[in-house]
């Protein structure tokens, strides 16, 4: 080999290594600063989702509170426990049919006596039935409760939310309300 033809190779090696260790410095860089800005927007997103499900869950609180509080309803299954009657089982389901329609996102709500069975409800095939083992139940006869949600059974793109709480009247509890919410706009809406 030729003196001129080793020294190319020699300068091209040396002049090629601190090029490559160069690229790869800048690389690993590059790389880092993609990691970390990927971070910060799922961070941000996030963050977003969160505040956005916490305001999800505190505007149904709002409503069941506000519909738990509804003197006419408790004041009627007061005499339906008492009286067994059916004048007071009739006005409760008309007053929740009444609820269903001022608020589109409400699909069943259904009133239930401290036992667990079912005295008014949207859903008519619902009434008489015993609900005492479900778990909104036993959770809506305690306190308020919105952080039940699930997947509806005969709709799986569609999400649930039960709201339940307990009816109190004279500082006894008489019953417990129970809504089951949509809440799919909830969950996949972009903002």
């Amino acid at each position: 080999m030729l003196l001129t033809t080793k020294l190319i190779v020699v300068f091209l090696s040396v002049s090629l290594i601190p090029l490559f260790i160069f690229d790869l410095i800048t690389y690993l860089q590059i790389e880092q600063h993609v990691k970390k800005e990927s971070l910060a927007k799922l961070d941000a997103l996030a963050s977003i989702q969160k505040n956005r499900v916490q305001n999800m869950l505190d505007q149904n609180a709002e409503r069941l509170t506000m519909f738990t509080n509804r003197i006419q309803l408790k004041v009627e299954l007061d005499n339906y426990n008492k009286q067994n009657s059916s004048y007071s089982q009739q006005f409760i389901n008309r007053l929740l049919d009444s609820a269903k329609s001022e608020i589109n996102s409400f699909k069943d709500i259904s009133i239930l006596d401290v036992s667990g069975k079912v005295v008014g409800s949207t859903d008519k095939t619902e009434i008489g039935s015993n609900k005492s083992n479900e778990e909104f139940f036993q959770k809506g006869l305690k306190h308020d409760d919105v952080s039940m949600i699930f997947k509806d059974p005969r709709n799986p793109n569609a999400i649930r939310e039960y709201l339940a709480g307990p009816l109190i009247l004279n500082g006894k509890t008489i019953g417990v309300a129970a809504i089951e919410s949509d809440a799919t706009n909830d969950f996949f809406t972009t903002s």
